[in-house]
């Protein structure tokens, strides 16, 4: 009887130690799970808040191909001095506008949004003054996702139809020096192919 006694209990034990082994299988087979699916929706909601980014960029160069002042000052308006503080241009569509709100461009379900700065290019001698000088600005476009998720791009623009129409009339008019130095990405536009032929009264014998 004693030995029976004693073997019935070695069996518990070893029942107890199995099952509380899977249990514990278990319990580290439902984190595992729920951890992956965390993970997959971080990076879904990630790459929500990447596409929100790139639509606010694409909305501001909308807005830049539009806004340029080939007459004086090109992106002049848009810009800040020293970029510092620049503002959320609301003529961007979207720009700053909440899930929900009118304007936002997106399924309000979605829970996306951005928000839009233009910024002088560090290369612009403008920049500290605020003034335009290559029709080149950069975007900075913050997307906004599910779950408090960011993304952020930079993109770099420059107006090409705008500067030509800008130095087409700009040539040795403005930022002329003493030594008669046109704005200098003017100047680089002026080949040995191009001339230009004054009319009568302008030169012309």
């Amino acid at each position: 009887m004693t030995r029976r006694s004693r073997e019935r209990g070695a069996a518990l034990a070893v029942t107890l130690i199995a099952i509380t082994a899977l249990l514990g299988l278990g319990a580290l087979t439902v984190l595992s799970v729920q951890t992956e699916l965390s993970s997959v929706g971080t990076s879904r909601f990630s790459q929500a808040a990447l596409y929100a980014a790139e639509s606010g960029a694409t909305a501001g160069i909308d807005y830049l191909r539009t806004h340029c002042d080939s007459s004086t000052s090109m992106f002049s308006s848009s810009i800040v001095a020293g970029n510092i503080n620049p503002p959320l241009i609301s003529d961007i569509l979207g720009n700053n506008t909440h899930p929900g709100d009118t304007g936002n461009p997106f399924d309000p379900t979605s829970q996306l949004w951005y928000q839009v700065w233009v910024l002088n290019n560090p290369d612009d001698p403008g920049l500290a003054a605020g003034i335009d000088n290559d029709s080149t600005v950069i975007l900075r476009s913050r997307g906004y996702g599910p779950d408090n998720t960011v993304a952020s791009v930079e993109v770099t623009v420059q107006n090409n139809t705008c500067l030509a129409n800008f130095c087409e009339h700009e040539y040795a008019q403005r930022n002329v020096t003493s030594r008669n130095d046109a704005n200098a990405v003017c100047s680089t536009r002026v080949t040995s192919s191009q001339s230009r032929t004054l009319g009568q009264g302008l030169g012309t014998p």
